[in-house]
């Protein structure tokens, strides 16, 4: 029913070769929305590309998506007016329409909903014709700081000589390793496991360098440099994390709101206003030669096209704040992306985040697609798992084994080229998981008669595609791009720069990276707080609330103070003054802003968490003591008084202070001479024992008490103010730089950190450092093989398990927001027997999760109702001591915080001491195994655990974070580890144990789950994606 609708003109025709060579680069093809009718009656939106000649050997391989994929009605709803809007633009399509309509034999040919009009300017008003859609790399190395192991320091090894000769020796030479080397050609998807390099060949693309300490090689963003680009176009291009960010109390349709008045142009068609244009109208800017496609309504259209049309006034949500669900949270950061005109758009691991099912990956991929074809956009993605149907939606691929690249071109040429070197695909093996396999030692099979002779190392594998037929013709397409003529890139870029010039806001600097003002900017962000805070009225409600019982108790402790001496001591901001009052709300603000400011300035020059915590709990005792009020300063030690100068909360408690005395006349409470036999003495004659009293006075003036006592003048009111404001701004300086500094410093490679005097094993290539002739050449399969031999046979020791789990018609009810029940588990019944492993399969949101809480008792909320099980049982009250749950999120202790005490004086030295994968086990196996197991025997049990879950090469390795520490799959062992250690006699509950990992890993995982259960481990876990 879709027919393809020829919108090309002459002129393009004519330019084919250049169109040509750009789609070579991976430039997108135009792409036109037509509606066809169908049998039905209902319209169908499509995308159609023009016919164009293909690159011999090289067919097109991505599958269209049609762009009502998600809402059919919505679309068709949008079709009407987006073709008004198109024959406003071109009143020539409404002939030439006419025609096509009044041709052949009455059939209806398709209708034109795209504004498809050429790409020259409108009155040079409206030209976003010359964006950036095309990137290529050539002969890319990208360097990371650190070797892939080292030991962590301790007490006594930072202080040791060798220690600090190796300290100043990496700092004037640190240690590199490649993380990237010699890549080459324009990516569209990139496959290869956790580590191997993906998200950094993603974030350089993205030209995102700053944390890395060496870029080397050619990056080309159509003739454009990395530099030039980010310093003046950084907007057109987009990265996406893994994790989709966003604000939880924000609703759908701000959130893209917000996006799009970011990078709202200033020449806009029709002379609308910026409001309109956001609301009213969006332009999707396309190459010169072909179409400019403008939007009625930016939100509306992306939110119809992408399937969110439903979700409008949902706020997003996250784990606390119910929001959309995860695949519509995924298309949320798509439309985010799209809102804000990114050409090219960076997406590291989409479908394959965690929480997201095969279907709903999927459904985010076919969501990229349609954005891609829409938006004339071009998307770069790293997948760890991809189904095939998730495979077929792509054009290119990059294969990457240990960061060197064995593959990129045409992804329906993949599977045949690892196929004609000698590796054979498992059965119904999938495309990516066949690559992705072929870079593991224990999951891609040589062919029969290919064992000697297929390569084995990433480096023999690099190789293999260099000198490969495909190798030299990605090269030499690269070259091609390459050894374009100058004038026409030199003609390019002053058009792009034109173009770009002319979507800058009015009085911006002509090489500003920004789309609006800082104004403007600012104007946006502020509307977004308020927006945010509407969102979720009741943390800001509650804050309130408690301030104002904290007043009023607080308040009522000096309530109607007397206006004596004895009173003295406690006063502060309590005269009925109004001059006197708003001076101490100004202090009290100005140094609420100031400590701010100082204390995000510390975090900003930490680099972690805990060490920022660590300088903060230094920072906050030494502020404290020496402001003046818990030892005056008079009274301080002449060698530490020097502290109250650099403390400026010692300023504004003077101002404070100096502020409320001022003026103040007390009453003596208390005069000398006094007591028996002096009743009749007059005051002439007595003194008054507060401080700042004069002989014969009863009254004693406010300021000379506190002159006296603290050393306070009231003349320095203001020049305190000055100092407070001088450091609130020094503050802010330091942030802003440290902030600035912490983007840019180079990051190290993945490493792990072992504790100190432990054996470092060469986890790259166990018999890299080995001289013995006759062993050096053991492959790594073997190894792995023999290291999987000892974890079968540890698994013997599991303990025994008879007992059967059962429950029948399980309920879960929970009360919402307006006093209804709603149900998530309606009469669920189902067992798990000792042996067995049983998996609760479902897509996002099922209530796999729930149902996984409500039988391990981990629910605290609602009402469960039904019958749980164990041999026809009720629960025993030791349940939870018997089954093992293992979370989704992998959560370990990173690292403490230490100080030591060295001399005479204070020395501050911070490092993190995390646990290691050892003695994680063994602190899990003391407090949760039996009293009577003697510790001897639970360290030998730990001891078999490490080999159960394959962890001997890094059992002495800090647990640490991503990066510096355990990588994903890594630390999802020592997870399930973890509750095996504490020897669960019943059960061992699972959620999500594959989440996160790459096809491989989680075939690894699940392998082990299942020698578990064959030792007779009960299994229940949760499953989102199959895979083979």
């Amino acid at each position: 029913m879709n027919r393809e609708y020829d919108a090309i003109s002459s002129a393009d025709r004519a330019q084919g070769q250049g169109r040509y060579a750009r789609w070579l680069i991976l430039e997108p093809l135009t792409k036109h929305i037509l509606v066809s009718r169908c049998i039905c009656g209902h319209p169908r939106v499509y995308i159609s590309t023009p016919k164009s000649r293909p690159r011999p050997g090289h067919p097109r391989h991505s599958e269209s998506v049609p762009a009502d994929h998600f809402d059919v009605e919505g679309c068709a709803a949008l079709s009407p007016t987006l073709s008004r809007s198109s024959q406003r633009r071109r009143p020539e399509l409404i002939n030439e329409n006419a025609r096509e309509n009044s041709s052949g034999s009455g059939t209806q040919r398709p209708e034109s909903v795209g504004t498809l009009v050429q790409g020259e300017p409108d009155n040079g008003k409206f030209d976003f014709a010359h964006h950036v859609r095309a990137l290529l790399n050539q002969d890319l190395t990208v360097q990371g700081l650190g070797a892939a192991a080292k030991y962590q320091p301790t007490i006594w090894s930072i202080w040791s000589p060798k220690a600090i000769k190796q300290g100043i020796q990496q700092a004037r030479h640190p240690p590199v390793k490649d993380i990237l080397s010699n890549f080459n050609g324009v990516v569209r998807i990139v496959l290869g496991s956790p580590g191997s390099g993906c998200t950094t060949l993603l974030k350089v693309l993205a030209n995102q360098r700053q944390g890395y300490h060496k870029v080397i090689g050619d990056v080309s963003y159509d003739g454009i440099d990395p530099e030039y680009l980010s310093a003046h176009y950084r907007g057109d291009v987009g990265y996406a994390p893994e994790d989709d960010t966003h604000f939880p109390s924000l609703s759908v349709k701000n959130t893209l709101s917000v996006a799009a008045k970011m990078r709202t142009p200033q020449n806009r068609a029709n002379n609308r206003s910026r409001s309109e244009f956001v609301q009213s109208g969006w332009a999707l800017s396309c190459s010169t030669d072909v179409t400019l496609m403008l939007f009625s309504d930016a939100v509306q259209t992306l939110a119809t096209v992408l399937g969110l049309r439903h979700t409008f006034d949902t706020p997003v949500g996250d784990e606390s704040i119910r929001g959309v669900s995860g695949g519509e949270k995924k298309r949320v950061s798509i439309a985010e992306m799209l809102a804000g005109r990114a050409r090219i758009g960076c997406w590291d691991n989409p479908s394959s985040t965690r929480g997201l099912d095969s279907s709903t990956a999927l459904e985010f991929v076919r969501a990229l697609r349609i954005a891609t074809d829409v938006g004339n956009t071009t998307t770069i993605v790293t997948i760890y798992q991809a189904a095939e149907s998730l495979y077929r939606l792509f054009d290119k691929v990059c294969v990457i084994y240990e960061g060197k690249q064995i593959y990129f071109g045409p992804a329906d040429s993949a599977r045949q080229y690892f196929m004609d070197m000698g590796w054979e695909p498992a059965n119904r093996q999938t495309t990516a998981d066949f690559l992705v396999a072929v870079t593991d030692p224990l999951a891609r099979t040589p062919r029969s008669g290919w064992k000697d002779r297929v390569p084995r190392t990433a480096e023999e594998f690099a190789t293999r595609w260099i000198e490969s037929t495909e190798g030299r013709a990605s090269r030499e397409e690269a070259h091609e791009y390459m050894r374009a003529p100058q004038d026409h890139l030199d003609k390019h870029h002053q058009n792009y720069k034109v173009s770009a010039r002319a979507e800058r806001a009015d009085h911006m600097s002509r090489k500003s990276a920004y789309t609006v003002s800082i104004a403007m900017q600012v104007r946006a962000i502020i509307l977004r707080r308020l927006q945010i805070i509407r969102g979720d009225m009741a943390a800001p409600a509650i804050t309130v609330a408690s301030f104002v019982i904290q007043a009023l108790i607080i308040g009522s402790v000096f309530y109607n103070l007397p206006q004596a001496t004895v009173a003295y001591f406690s006063r502060g901001g309590l005269q009925r003054d109004a001059s006197k009052f708003f001076i101490f709300l100004l202090i009290t603000v100005i140094m609420t802003l100031t400590m701010k400011a100082f204390f995000r300035g510390l975090a900003a020059l930490c680099g972690s968490e805990a060490q920022a915590q660590a300088f903060a709990g230094m920072g906050i005792l030494m502020l404290s003591m020496y402001t003046g009020y818990t030892i005056p300063r008079p009274s301080m030690i002449g060698a530490l008084k020097w502290l109250t100068y650099i403390n400026p909360i010692r300023y504004g408690f003077e101002a404070i202070v100096v502020n409320e005395f001022h003026g103040l006349n007390g009453q003596c409470s208390q005069f000398a001479p006094a007591g028996p036999g002096y009743e009749n003495v007059n005051v002439a004659n007595q003194v008054c024992t507060t401080v700042g009293a004069s002989p014969g006075d009863p009254v004693v003036n406010g300021d000379t008490f506190v002159r006296l006592s603290f050393g306070y003048e009231y003349s320095n009111l203001w020049r305190n103010f000055g100092i407070l404001l001088a450091f609130w701004i020094g503050f802010v300086v330091i942030f802003l730089a440290a902030s600035e500094r912490a983007g840019n410093m180079a990051s190290g490679a993945t490493q792990l950190v072992f504790k100190q005097n432990a054996k470092i094993p060469s986890l790259e290539n166990p018999t890299a450092n080995n001289t013995d002739p006759e062993k050096a050449d053991v492959p790594p399969d073997q190894i792995v093989e023999r290291q999987q031999k000892e974890a079968k046979d540890a698994q013997r020791g599991l303990p025994e398990q008879r007992s059967v789990f059962s429950w029948h018609r399980l309920n879960y009810d929970i009360s919402t927001g307006s006093g209804q029940k709603r149900r998530l588990l309606d009469d669920v019944s189902g067992f798990v027997a000792p042996g067995k492993m049983t998996a609760l399969m479902g897509e996002s949101g099922a209530g796999k999760t729930t149902l996984l809480n409500a039988l391990a008792e981990r629910v605290g909320t609602g009402v469960i109702t039904g019958d749980r099980f164990v041999d026809g049982h009720a629960l025993p009250r030791d349940f939870a001591s018997q089954t093992g749950y293992v979370q989704q999120m992998d959560i370990h202790m990173a690292s403490t915080s230490m100080f030591i005490f060295l001399f005479l004086r204070v020395l501050w030295a911070y490092w993190e001491r995390g646990l290691a994968v050892r003695e994680a086990l063994m602190f899990s196996a003391e407090l949760r195994q039996p009293t009577s197991v003697s510790r001897d025997e639970k360290r030998a049990y730990v001891e078999d655990v490490i080999k159960m879950c394959a962890m001997e090469s890094y059992a002495d390795a800090i647990i640490g974070r991503v990066g510096e520490g355990l990588n994903v799959e890594q630390r999802k062992r020592l997870t399930i580890g973890v509750e095996l250690a504490a020897k669960p006699k019943l059960l061992l509950f699972l959620d999500e144990p594959t989440s996160g990992l790459d096809s491989q890993s989680a075939w690894a995982i699940v392998d082990f789950l299942r020698s578990l259960a064959d030792k007779g481990q009960a299994i229940l876990c949760t499953s989102d994606l199959l895979f083979r």
